[in-house]
C-alpha cells in the first residue's frame, strides 16, 4: 500500500473514531496535546505530519490497543515518559536492531530511504520524530513495509 494511502485510511479511521466518541476538534486536539491544526493535518492523511502526531491521537483514542501486536505488555513502562515516547523509543531501538542484521551503514540506509543519516540517528536512538512519510520509507528500505500500518491500524 502506499504511503498517501496508508495516510489517508489512518486519518478517516482517527476522524471516524473521534466523532463515534462525540469528540470535537478541540476537544480531540486538547485530549491529544497537539493543535487543532495537527488534528487536522492527521485527519486528511498528511504524510508531512509528524508520526508522533498519530500516536498521540491514537493512545488517547484506545490506548494503543491496536497496536497489541508491536507492544510487548512491559514495553510502556518507563516511568516519567509519556506512552508516545516510549513507542517512539521502541520504533527506534527496532529500526536500529534491524539495519545492524541487515548489515548497512547509517549512511547506506539513509541511501535507501531517503531519510538523512542524522535523522536517521536520531530516530534510532528516539530523539526525533520524523514524519509519516520517513518513518514509511524507512521501514520499507528494512524490508518492513507493514509494519508501520499493521501498528497504526
Amino acid at each position: 500500500m502506499q504511503i498517501d494511502q496508508t495516510a489517508q485510511i489512518l486519518g478517516q479511521r482517527i476522524r471516524s473514531n473521534r466523532q463515534s466518541m462525540n469528540l470535537t476538534f478541540a476537544r480531540m486536539s486538547l485530549k491529544a496535546g497537539i493543535s487543532k491544526a495537527a488534528l487536522e493535518k492527521v485527519e486528511r492523511g498528511d504524510t508531512d505530519a509528524p508520526l508522533s502526531f498519530y500516536l498521540k491521537v491514537v493512545w488517547r483514542i484506545d490506548g494503543f490497543a491496536t497496536c497489541s501486536g508491536f507492544l510487548s505488555p512491559e514495553g510502556l513502562k518507563e516511568r516519567g515518559r509519556s506512552p508516545v515516547d516510549q513507542l517512539m523509543r521502541l520504533c527506534g531501538k527496532r529500526v536500529a536492531q534491524k539495519r545492524a542484521s541487515l548489515g548497512l551503514t547509517l549512511q547506506e540506509l539513509s541511501k535507501k530511504c531517503g531519510v538523512p543519516p542524522e535523522e536517521l540517528m536520531k530516530i534510532e536512538w528516539g530523539g526525533s520524530w520524523g514524519t509519516f512519510a520517513d518513518y514509511s520509507r524507512l521501514f520499507e528500505a528494512l524490508g518492513e513495509p507493514g509494519l508501520l500500518p499493521g501498528l497504526l491500524r
